[in-house]
């Protein structure tokens, strides 16, 4: 792995962490202050993460 690809692996991995910090963030003001909101937003990601696999396993069937 040469250094251009190194750091192109580090930023990724930044983003990627600073993306999840603010996810956490978000989580943790909704659980704070709107319970409904939080349990909405859960249900988007389950529905899309079971979407996403739904179709994996489709194109490997």
């Amino acid at each position: 792995m040469d250094f251009s690809e190194e750091a192109r692996y580090t930023d990724n991995a930044e983003n990627v962490m600073h993306t999840f910090g603010d996810n956490v963030m978000r989580v943790e003001h909704l659980a704070a202050h709107d319970g409904v909101a939080l349990a909405r937003a859960i249900r988007k990601v389950i529905t899309a993460t079971n979407t996403k696999a739904m179709a994996r396993n489709h194109q490997s069937a």
